[in-house]
């Protein structure tokens, strides 16, 4: 972790400077090698001092941080964090703040010539939401991953094409475009956003001691507190940022139910991403 820490401190002292990107921005509209630049926040703590030092923290609270690079698709992006919570996105007392970190993540892409801006997590919902931004190419490529990870993993169990989805957070940025892709099957939509699925409890009546699989795109409260409702048929895919805690993960292998993390696209990332996303871009 403190390796991780001194090349990013390194790489952003070096990088984020205004010469430094204009100089790159001026190889890149040349060379075309840079496409991306990806945004991400901490999921707890222990995520936040991956990456920076406790002392820089408040200083990068809406201002995103160049701290490393990564490579996929034969093109490079580069990777910025932030320090500020999904708790701090999703005050409305924050707008401004959150205005000026996107304004300022396409500021950084304009300098380096990058084609996209990518957010990580719940914030191209939340900035979608609070009219920030109109469009959203990370739920187009989220929708993809999950559909590929529930076809992928169904195929590696050799569960049946028809066997039911539980899908938790449907009626979420995400939630709402998965739910339209896997109309087709079926579908049990349970999010205490929707008064509809709020008092939804066909799926554990229905279902029990059937094979399913429990599609989490909500949270991890969601799945823990749901944990009394599973049986040891249910396959549980995870795409919540972070992935679950040990404890709930025990709990869930102590029910019998096998459990999936999708960690986002693979990438080839300097610095690494930390614990379970190691290997890919979440």
């Amino acid at each position: 972790m403190k390796a991780r820490v001194l090349f990013a401190g390194l790489f952003n002292f070096v990088i984020h400077r205004l010469p430094v990107l204009y100089a790159i921005g001026w190889l890149n509209r040349h060379f075309n090698f840079l496409s991306t630049v990806f945004v991400m926040y901490p999921a707890s703590e222990e995520y936040a001092k991956a990456y920076v030092c406790p002392t820089q923290m408040e200083r990068m609270r809406w201002s995103p941080w160049i701290v490393g690079l990564y490579y996929q698709n034969g093109k490079f992006g580069l990777s910025a964090v932030i320090s500020s919570t999904e708790r701090d996105f999703l005050n409305q007392d924050n707008v401004v703040n959150m205005k000026h970190m996107y304004e300022k993540a396409h500021e950084i892409s304009k300098l380096v010539g990058a084609t996209q801006v990518n957010f990580a997590g719940i914030l191209p919902g939340v900035l979608n939401k609070q009219g920030i931004s109109k469009g959203s190419i990370e739920a187009q490529v989220t929708v993809e991953t999950v559909i590929k990870a529930e076809e992928s993993l169904r195929i590696t169990l050799n569960l049946k094409e028809d066997t039911p989805i539980i899908l938790f957070g449907s009626a979420g940025f995400i939630g709402r475009r998965v739910a339209h892709r896997l109309s087709h099957r079926k579908l049990f939509l349970v999010d205490k956003a929707d008064p509809k699925t709020l008092e939804n409890t066909s799926w554990y009546k229905s279902l029990r001691g059937m094979p399913a699989i429990l599609l989490n795109l909500a949270s991890q409260d969601a799945l823990t507190q749901n944990l009394p409702h599973l049986w040891r048929e249910v396959v549980v895919l995870n795409e919540v940022y972070p992935e679950p805690e040990a404890e709930t993960v025990s709990a869930l292998g102590a029910l019998g139910c096998s459990a999936y993390h999708i960690i986002g696209l693979r990438a080839f990332t300097l610095p690494s991403f930390p614990k379970a996303y190691k290997g890919g871009i979440p």
